[in-house]
């Protein structure tokens, strides 16, 4: 029997042996692992082009609401018994409701789902659940978002800098010659610790006085006061749950957050004398980036560190200072 041609010996030889098969593997894997940052960095960077495009359509939103009711500014949050109607010489209520995209009409107890921002603003946003939720890669069918309607109101993706532009209000019982329980909102007899001038909180558009410099929401979320337990944004997985408010730096007199030395742009460091209110911080939150996406009174978006937004201006409407303060106002 003839033996192979010199020619079939050389195709036989032409394959491939295990180990270069192995090298070539190593090699893909090696590009792979190179490329995986870029790819995830490339698809951090969509998802954040989609939070800010989702968060100036809130800003239009909260425009129509202003252009709908006088150029009244979105309540930061209303507590059930200023939603209710007035009761004569007992309470002064505001009598508003709000619906369900079914037009049923929102209940503020024993939840008060309305209090937060998100059921005022949504019937403004056809009811897109996506613009509230969309952190959380949720679509949402408008007829069935009641089920959730708790968990829409109180932990959309960005938060209102609604303590010092709206209100936050609750009913105030009466005193001296007027025994009625009338609304007020926080920090209303409020002045500047530095100057003794009146805190302006605006409840109306047309009072921001540096409408492209104030805050009027922020990518968000709440996390536990607490020593020298601090936030790490770009640690934090994107899914994290987000909050209807979001606070100053400083609220009163009292440190909320500040930049944490260690990470000043995506950290923020919580003390344990944060109390403005009982249940944790309101923080801002940078998703996907490590940054926050904000939307100032003016309409524009932007995404921020903690360093750039650890100034009260971008907060206070009568802030004139870097580390502005105030405390209730002296006086009888």
């Amino acid at each position: 029997m003839r033996g192979f041609s010199d020619r079939q010996r050389g195709l036989a030889r032409e394959g491939f042996t295990i180990i270069e098969l192995l090298v070539v593997v190593a090699i893909i894997g090696v590009l792979i692992g190179l490329l995986a940052p870029a790819l995830s960095a490339v698809k951090r960077r969509g998802l954040k082009s989609t939070e800010l495009n989702s968060l100036k359509q809130i800003g239009y939103a909260w425009q129509l609401y202003a252009n709908h009711n006088n150029d009244a500014a979105l309540p930061g949050y209303l507590d059930a018994a200023v939603q209710e109607a007035t009761q004569p010489g007992v309470q002064s209520g505001w009598d508003v409701n709000y619906e369900y995209p079914d037009k049923s009409i929102i209940p503020n107890t024993p939840a008060n789902i309305p209090g937060p921002w998100p059921w005022r603003l949504l019937s403004y946003l056809d009811y897109n659940h996506s613009m509230i939720h969309g952190h959380l890669d949720e679509e949402g069918d408008p007829f069935a978002m009641q089920a959730e309607g708790q968990e829409i109101a109180e932990e959309p993706g960005f938060g209102y800098n609604g303590l010092y532009v709206g209100g936050y209000w609750t009913i105030v019982a009466g005193s001296g010659g007027d025994p009625v329980a009338r609304p007020r909102y926080r920090f209303h007899d409020h002045e500047g610790v530095l100057d003794g001038r009146a805190l302006t909180v605006p409840l109306a558009v047309s009072q921001v006085n540096r409408s492209s410099e104030m805050v009027m929401f922020c990518s968000s979320t709440k996390v536990t006061a607490g020593g020298n337990a601090f936030f790490s944004a770009s640690k934090a997985p994107p899914d994290t749950a987000g909050w209807h408010l979001v606070t100053p730096p400083t609220v009163g007199t009292e440190v909320q957050w500040e930049p944490y030395q260690q990470d000043p742009l995506n950290a923020a460091a919580i003390p344990a004398t944060a109390s403005t209110f009982p249940d944790g911080v309101y923080i801002p939150y940078g998703r996907y980036t490590g940054v926050a996406a904000l939307m100032y009174a003016d309409g524009h978006t932007a995404n921020e560190g903690y360093n750039a937004l650890n100034d009260q201006r971008k907060w206070i409407n009568s802030a004139d200072v870097r580390n502005y303060t105030h405390q209730p106002a002296a006086g009888p």
